[in-house]
């Protein structure tokens, strides 16, 4: 019987590299820049409006207020409506022509001016700034909701 004939040994590489080999990593890190910052905006704004309904801590009723208020703009920017630079929140409420928007609008500017006000007051602006978002917010439509889930600077 004749000696099994030996493997040849082949003086190149049997497997070439592949020429798209860098796109496996290039592509989940460059997708990873541009999702991480969204990922980081959505969660911001959760945290932000979750801190203007229900403070993390102790904070004045003037504060809570004005806390109040910006989540009514948030909602409104949402939508689209947002206050002008110069214009005061009575003007923007007569403007806008939400229910209780007005009564916010007074609430704030009192506590802008330093008048007094009173723990019903914190509440009446608790209760109107949910009605008024939560209408911005539909007013918005689903697109206007997702645009608004990522948009940083909130207002």
């Amino acid at each position: 019987p004749l000696p099994a004939a030996a493997p040849e040994i082949a003086a190149h590489p049997t497997h070439a590299p592949d020429p798209r080999a860098p796109w496996g990593v290039i592509f989940p890190l460059l997708a990873g820049v541009f999702l991480v910052p969204l990922g980081t905006r959505f969660v911001r704004r959760q945290v932000t409006l979750r801190h203007l309904a229900r403070p993390f801590w102790k904070e004045t009723i003037d504060q809570r207020i004005s806390n109040h208020w910006q989540r009514m703009l948030i909602g409104l920017r949402d939508a689209g409506i947002q206050i002008r630079s110069t214009e005061q929140p009575g003007a923007f409420a007569k403007r806008v022509n939400l229910p209780g928007m007005e009564e916010c609008a007074t609430i704030l500017e009192r506590v802008r001016h330093g008048v007094r006000v009173e723990d019903e007051d914190l509440a009446t602006m608790d209760k109107a700034t949910d009605e008024i978002y939560g209408q911005a917010r539909n007013k918005a439509g689903a697109a206007g909701r997702i645009a608004g889930s990522f948009r940083w600077p909130l207002v």
